[in-house]
């Protein structure tokens, strides 16, 4: 039975997951973060032994090591996956892959693109602030 008197809203987490998907596609930094993240961890994850490779450096700090897709309309989601990419893993792996022999010249090019935006400081930054906005 429908109140005709009643007015819908929306639930405060969707509410909430609303204002950060718009925060997310309107800031550039927290927008290139999010990409060069979800790329980064698509590259790892490509092969189980790149995976390995990643989730070996990760054990020393203390967070989660699997690797997490970015859900890009889950805000709690979001939060995981950058928060189980540890910075440094990361860079350690890629730099690795990008360098190694073991994959196809598309492969190691666009790594290579995905471990030089991830070098930059402006990457580092947008990871902290990702990981402040998407903590819940």
């Amino acid at each position: 039975m429908k109140q005709p008197l009643s007015v819908y809203v929306h639930c405060s987490n969707h509410s909430l997951d609303l204002a950060l998907q718009e925060t997310a596609r309107e800031v550039s930094i927290v927008r290139n973060t999010l990409q060069t993240a979800r790329d980064a961890a698509n590259s790892i994850r490509e092969s189980s032994k790149w995976q390995q490779l990643f989730e070996s450096l990760a054990t020393d700090s203390g967070k989660p090591t699997r690797l997490q897709t970015l859900c890009p309309t889950r805000w709690a989601v979001r939060c995981k996956a950058i928060d189980a990419l540890t910075y440094s893993s990361a860079l350690e792996t890629l730099s690795a892959l990008a360098n190694g022999r073991s994959m196809r010249a598309e492969s190691r090019s666009n790594t290579d693109g995905v471990l030089r935006a991830l070098s930059s400081m402006e990457t580092y930054l947008g990871l902290l602030v990702c990981s402040s906005i998407f903590v819940p």
